[in-house]
């Protein structure tokens, strides 16, 4: 069980405990709980002032997997629901995505040329060129009360039998299910975890949300 009701929330809780202790690990160093904390608060004071509010759809999509963590969390922290979308989809389903969720404002950067030929004519905060704006801003939380009904994320189908759905997944259902799987499964025993999947794909959040609420490391290879 999980004594938390959003993903937030028990990734805060972790933070308090565990501040100094290595969050995420990839080929270009690491990050503590406290540097992915400050990170993702920053990015959502930014995405804040752009306008967003609690229940906007963001899309992102980001080459390094240590920006898609930050942006992730960032954009949670803002209220909102990430969309995750691969940089090597088709253009086509690409735009389809962006279109379908009426977003006004992406998450992208420089090494995405087809989400960003998608995106033209959005807001687009570049993980990249905009990391000076991003680090500028406020690293305290973002004041908002977060709801276990609140959408967390947007995930995709594969489109097989027509036009891709986005189905919506809310908070309390990533702790429902990481929840069962804790009280099953000798999670707690576990110190690190790999991710090597696109984060389109539903099953990233099993890794990507059970490693740092756990306070485990999180080791990226792609």
């Amino acid at each position: 069980m999980i004594n938390a009701d959003t993903v937030i929330s028990a990734f805060f809780n972790q933070v308090k405990q565990t501040p100094g202790n290595i969050a995420v690990k990839f080929k270009e160093g690491e990050l503590s709980y406290k540097q992915l904390d400050e990170l993702s608060n920053q990015l959502a004071n930014l995405l804040v002032k752009k306008g967003v509010i609690k229940g906007t759809l963001i899309p992102i999509c980001l080459y390094r997997p240590v920006d898609m963590v930050i942006g992730i969390w960032g954009v949670l922290k803002a209220g909102a629901a990430y969309v995750p979308i691969d940089p090597e989809f088709p253009a086509d389903r690409i735009k389809y995505m962006i279109d379908d969720t009426a977003a006004n404002l992406v998450i992208s950067d420089k090494k995405s040329p087809r989400f960003l030929d998608a995106a033209e004519g959005k807001t687009i905060v570049f993980a990249d060129d905009d990391w000076a704006k991003i680090k500028s801003s406020s690293s305290t939380p973002v004041d908002i009360t977060y709801d276990r009904n609140d959408v967390a994320y947007v995930i995709y189908t594969s489109g097989s039998t027509g036009l891709p759905k986005g189905v919506l997944i809310e908070h309390k259902s990533i702790i429902d299910y990481l929840g069962g799987l804790f009280d099953k499964l000798p999670y707690h025993t576990f110190r690190s975890f790999t991710l090597g999947v696109s984060f389109a794909a539903d099953s990233v959040i099993t890794n990507l949300f059970a490693s740092l609420i756990l306070g485990a490391e999180l080791h990226l290879f792609f």
